[in-house]
């Protein structure tokens, strides 16, 4: 090549630089504010791991908490062995809300009860509570979808109530 090109003669060209871990963008499912940021910048994140919460009407703590109470309970119902004793009626679940009270109803009856009916009724609003649980979980937290560390690009505001 060199006996082509003789110094100091300019050869213009691209260039592209291709790498195995190219940076991954995490974007908001619905637009909303950020309500709190769960890691710092450089921080080194797992997948799946949430690196912030959007702005809701419920509380991300007690939305997660009453979650992964109700998969819990969900799967040890058959069993004989399920007990829910951490379950409050004064929950903040935002727009859950209503199906809340009514699965709290069912679930205070069915523990007196013998009935089978008022069981039926309690699974059934457990399961439409948990899928409307993991739909919010889907909306209102960011994850990571890879391993890497975590680089804020523009302007991160928290947001303040």
């Amino acid at each position: 090549m060199s006996a082509l090109i003789r110094y100091p003669d300019i050869v213009k060209t691209s260039l592209k630089i291709v790498s195995s871990n190219p940076p991954e963008s995490v974007v908001a499912k619905i637009p909303g504010k950020l309500a709190s940021i769960l890691v710092k910048e450089h921080q080194l994140v797992y997948p799946g791991q949430p690196l912030a919460y959007l702005q809701s009407t419920a509380n991300h703590e007690q939305a997660l908490a009453l979650l992964k109470q109700l998969q819990h309970l969900r799967s040890t119902v058959h069993t004989g062995s399920a007990s829910l004793k951490l379950i409050s009626p004064d929950l903040q679940l935002g727009e859950m809300q209503d199906i809340y009270q009514a699965f709290y109803m069912y679930y205070m009856v069915s523990r007196n009860s013998k009935h089978g009916e008022e069981r039926i009724q309690l699974m059934k609003t457990m399961n439409q509570l948990i899928s409307e649980l993991q739909v919010w979980k889907k909306q209102h937290i960011m994850y990571a979808s890879v391993k890497g560390n975590v680089i804020f690009s523009g302007v991160v505001e928290k947001y303040q109530p």
